[in-house]
């Protein structure tokens, strides 16, 4: 769940700021990654789902280059090889269920 409004900026610089709104997980799927940063070995977390057995995923660097594309399992903690990559902030993108989910952690050295 996350808190959002908007601040507006007219033509003539005058500034308002819209009402805060509550923008709620509809789909109720908690994804997780740990540890984070990760060395190693990162995990993902995906709770299973009644009609998804497997996701495909990708992992972007910060340039958005995809570096990695794992097939990943719902219902378990997947293990991602990350001790390949160079160190940095990196970006997991998957789609379940239709609903885009984005995921960041920090390799380390």
């Amino acid at each position: 769940n996350n808190f959002y409004r908007l601040k507006i900026v007219d033509n003539d610089a005058t500034v308002e700021y819209s009402n805060v709104v509550l923008l709620r997980n509809t789909a109720g799927i908690q994804l997780s990654v740990f540890p984070n940063p990760a060395a190693q070995l990162l995990y993902v977390r995906i709770p299973a789902l009644n009609n998804t057995l497997v996701i495909a995923a990708s992992v972007l660097d910060a340039n958005g280059k995809i570096v990695l594309q794992p097939l990943l399992k719902t219902g378990a903690d997947n293990k991602i090889e990350v001790g390949k990559l160079a160190a940095g902030l990196y970006t997991l993108q998957c789609i379940i269920n239709d609903k885009p989910f984005v995921l960041r952690f920090i390799k380390n050295q």
